[in-house]
């Protein structure tokens, strides 16, 4: 995720030549202007390897000695959106929150790389940079800017339909949820939210949650004040811990309940 230039003294080779980009799991070198040559064979791109020979012009000739390629690279969590790598740039679209590489005018928000810092910029806020582990809010929706294991940037580090089981251990004001062979906990008034949740496990209006969160509260507009906190910090919480961003999800008409996969569990030890 670094960046260097190599300034090539010879009037064959053009001021933007050529691009190393790290593509999936390969460094490739990709060309700006026109084809290079590869063992005699003209192309447009190529995985480098160690040994090759790259004639750039007529009287230029590159040797790759080593090719040295990073163990992580920046990625993406996000509701509704798969833990996926980040593309050199991105945008967030407004419709569905969908993550999609490259520059869309129109998007909620513009993700990029510059070396080993990443900037967003959303329509209504100056460009600022993130950092590994930070949160941040698109189109009411929350992500994470993490790190991913290359190996597992070259496809989803999701299971098709569901991740990894889940169990979640209520405990009243914690909930501990065991996932891939890690425990993580959830405390306060997101586990409030999220036992009760459990409990009822069936789409429910958020009053009869908030009701029982809150018993004390009588005025309507604190309550959904205090209730849209408490749902946001549950939400940011599954995030950052790295649960699935649909854990929590809407039923439509205010209602909101549990995703659960068939091998997920509860477990009510209150």
């Amino acid at each position: 995720m670094g960046a260097a230039n190599l300034r090539l003294n010879d009037p064959s080779i053009s001021e933007a030549h050529a691009l190393v980009s790290l593509r999936g799991t390969q460094l490739k070198l990709l060309s700006l202007r026109g084809r290079f040559s590869v063992d005699g064979a003209a192309v447009a791109e190529v995985a480098l390897s160690r040994g090759q020979s790259i004639e750039l012009g007529p009287r230029v000739t590159l040797r790759v000695e080593d090719v040295s390629i990073p163990s992580e690279v920046f990625a993406i969590r996000g509701e509704g959106v798969p833990f996926q790598a980040l593309a050199p740039v991105a945008s967030i679209l407004a419709t569905g929150a969908e993550l999609v590489p490259g520059f869309a005018p129109d998007a909620a928000a513009t993700l990029w790389i510059d070396g080993e810092a990443v900037w967003i910029r959303r329509p209504s806020d100056d460009d600022a940079r993130l950092a590994v582990g930070e949160a941040f809010d698109v189109g009411g929706r929350t992500f994470v800017l993490e790190r991913m294991q290359l190996s597992e940037a070259g496809a989803l580090a999701t299971v098709r339909g569901f991740e990894a089981p889940l169990t979640l251990k209520l405990h009243f004001d914690s909930v501990h949820i065991a996932v891939g062979g890690r425990v993580v906990s959830v405390d306060g008034i997101p586990a409030r939210i999220l036992c009760e949740l459990a409990e009822l496990r069936a789409p429910v209006e958020w009053r009869t949650v908030a009701r029982e969160v809150w018993p004390r509260e009588e005025d309507d507009v604190l309550l959904r004040r205090n209730w849209d906190a408490g749902l946001a910090r549950l939400r940011r919480a599954l995030l950052e811990l790295g649960i699935r961003g649909d854990l929590v999800r809407a039923a439509g008409r205010g209602r909101l309940s549990l995703f659960l996969g068939p091998k997920d569990r509860i477990v009510d030890r209150q």
